[in-house]
């Protein structure tokens, strides 16, 4: 069943005023999760900032035929629906990426099987900065070219990269630069012996555009894959990079505000091994700063990165491993501070297939997240939007939906201008060109719990001093309200003691400053609290008496030091005589007088390695 066309002169402002992208000004201070759909599949892919505090999302749905169209949602940042505009023709068509361009348009990217020349091609729509359309191009030749990624060029143009399958060659990478008008500059496709698969694209100095993927032409695991492109296409540098024994296949990056890159992947350690998330730290030259593993006994997935303006990123993808049981995924999402320590990380959704793929840092200290919803559902899936905050990934509320929104567009087929490519306009390459980088291990992390939004703290009380051979009593409370299972304890003292218990006593038999630490740990999560002990011979005062003539005072007693100081009733007493560490002796002509008779007096002894012990006196 075939969809009415209509005229080539369209416009996304003309359906619902997208020209509103300029005129928003609110601002919404809470979190939330709302699903967008109609009564078949909605795909949400990626979500941008608009310069007035909106939102656009390039996203699919299935019509009523049962194909797929592209749709363009702009969104509040409330989550609410200010506009959606659907384009496509009798075949599938998808819109997946979008990015700002040059001249203050949007460059929209995906695929369609509608216009071209037969299969899949690369689609690219150019909107001028009201939101009308500029122009729309494939670009394809008979086989299937799969978009992946699109980046705005300073000159107003586009670099793009696809999915390709040529004869003899398996999948290849296919990439290209068309000018501002939407005519390609140049073509080529890169790839070797093996399928290789491109995934991303990133602008880096000097104008190059890295690509992000995968080769399985570096040997006989697939390894990250790394290539910069200059604006004229030729190859600056090219690296294949990855664990030893372990496939990694390269899916997002992004720059970080340190002028590094966070580089996403999953990784397997073959055979059949569940995949892992591996997280990398590259700097401008291709070197591995540092690498994180995250995952569990079931596969989980990384789709997107955006970064903090710390040096750090947030990123987001889906689990199975933590997803609550059942043949099941959840959204999931995780905070990065710059040396790769994980700062935090949730999952996100019910009993169904959820996935988050893309996220944006918002104004009031949020962080919104889409993806889609039930998405391998029995014939079902929507487009999904989670407002959560970006200290710690929480929500106000649980992630249960709320006010599920509908979509009642109707789907415009516009014919863009073809721009075939004979198999001759590919400059193939056979070969990876550049070694193959300095493989590194993977160091597990284990993921947050089942629980959702399990967070774990706690306080400490300890004193700061303690004496040799005296218990002292340490005391920990978890504070845990959202996770479960009963917490549990793992005390170090620093001397090598150890306890597993929540209120535990401890007795240093030596002197000395000794690090102690205690992780508390429940629902899969944990938290370390830290302190230290100061470890002092305390001198001990067992009798103090009174001597004459002439009027004078014997203390007697334990770890007395040369150099003891003792303070009669807060004032320092200087006349006093050392003997032993058993015992000190008081005189001075004045001595009477500070202790008068039948007056209790405090007497505070201090050693000099700053032990103490107070007594109160009187004769």
């Amino acid at each position: 069943m075939s969809k009415t066309r209509r005229a080539a002169a369209w416009s996304f402002a003309a359906l619902a005023g997208f020209a509103t992208l300029f005129g928003l000004q609110t601002q919404a201070q809470t979190t939330w999760s709302k699903t967008y759909g109609g009564p078949l599949q909605d795909r949400f892919y990626q979500i941008l900032s608009l310069p007035d505090g909106g939102y656009v999302i390039p996203s699919s749905f299935m019509n009523a035929s049962g194909n797929w169209d592209g749709r363009l949602v702009h969104i509040a940042p409330t989550g609410d629906v200010l506009f959606a505009g659907t384009i496509g023709g009798a075949g599938d068509d998808y819109l997946y990426r979008m990015t700002p361009a040059a001249d203050g348009g949007y460059f929209i990217a995906g695929t369609t099987a509608s216009f071209g020349a037969g299969g899949d091609d690369v689609w690219l729509i150019k909107l001028d900065q009201n939101g009308d359309l500029v122009w729309q191009k494939a670009y394809g030749q008979a086989g299937n070219e799969e978009l992946e990624a699109v980046e705005a060029m300073s000159d107003g143009g586009a670099m793009l990269v696809a999915d390709v399958t040529l004869p003899g060659h398996g999948y290849d990478a296919w990439i290209f630069r068309v000018d501002a008008s939407g005519n390609m500059l140049w073509s080529k496709t890169l790839g070797g012996t093996g399928n290789d698969y491109p995934r991303a694209l990133v602008p880096g100095p000097n104008g190059i555009v890295g690509m992000l993927g995968s080769t399985y032409s570096a040997g006989p695991l697939a390894k990250g894959w790394l290539v910069g492109f200059k604006p004229d296409g030729t190859i600056d540098a090219q690296n294949a990079f990855g664990p030893p024994g372990t496939e990694l296949f390269g899916e997002a990056v992004t720059a970080a505000s340190d002028g590094n890159y966070f580089i996403l992947g999953e990784g397997y350690e073959p055979p059949g091994n569940a995949a892992q998330i591996l997280i990398l730290k590259m700097d401008t030259q291709g070197s591995i700063l540092w690498q994180e593993s995250i995952g569990g006994a079931d596969n989980d997935e990384p789709y997107g990165a955006v970064a903090d303006d710390a040096g750090g990123c947030y990123i987001v993808g889906r689990t199975a491993s933590f997803s609550g049981g059942g043949n099941t995924t959840d959204g999931w999402a995780a905070h990065l501070n710059e040396s790769g320590q994980v700062l935090w990380q949730n999952r996100y959704g019910e009993a169904s297939y959820d996935a988050i793929e893309d996220a944006v840092p918002t104004p009031d200290g949020g962080l919104l997240m889409v993806g889609t919803k039930a998405y391998d559902g029995p014939g079902q899936g929507d487009g999904w939007l989670l407002k959560v905050k970006a200290s710690d990934g929480s929500m106000d509320s649980s992630c249960s939906v709320t006010n599920p929104t509908s979509f009642a567009v109707t789907a415009t087929a516009v014919a863009p201008a073809a721009t075939n490519l004979p198999l001759a306009a590919y400059a193939a390459q056979t070969t990876v060109t550049a070694a193959v980088g300095a493989e590194v291990s993977m160091t597990p992390t284990v993921m947050c719990s089942a629980h959702l939004y399990c967070t774990v703290d706690g306080s400490v009380e300890a004193p700061a001093t303690c004496g040799v051979g005296a218990p002292v009593a340490f005391r920990a409370t978890p504070i845990a309200p959202d996770c479960s299972g009963p917490p549990t304890f793992a005390w170090t003292f620093g001397d090598g003691g150890t306890s597993d218990l929540p209120n535990p006593s401890h007795t240093y038999m030596a002197t000395g400053t000794f690090p102690w630490s205690v992780v508390i740990s429940t629902g899969g999560q944990s938290a370390t609290k830290t302190g230290s002990m100061v470890v002092m011979n305390f001198p001990v005062v067992d009798l103090i008496k009174k001597t004459s003539p002439p009027f004078a005072i014997t203390v007697t007693g334990r770890n007395f030091q040369s150099g003891i100081q003792v303070f009669i009733s807060g004032t320092l007493w200087t006349a006093v005589t050392y003997k032993n560490p058993g015992k000190i002796k008081l005189g001075g002509s004045s001595l009477k007088l500070a202790v008068p008779k039948g007056v209790p007096a405090t007497f505070r002894f201090v050693n000099p390695d700053g032990g103490e012990a107070t007594q109160t006196w009187s004769w």
